[in-house]
């Protein structure tokens, strides 16, 4: 909330910002090999 509001310095939110982008690859990657629906014809 801070970071939105302006309270955080632009390095702690960087710091934060390499795990979020890691969880939504994983995120991705799982949602991509878990769920492929057969194409309708």
């Amino acid at each position: 909330t801070n970071a939105w509001n302006g309270g955080v310095a632009l390095g702690d939110s960087l710091l934060l910002l390499g795990p979020t982008l890691a969880w939504v690859i994983v995120a991705v990657t799982l949602a991509a090999r878990l769920f492929r629906w057969e194409p309708r014809r």
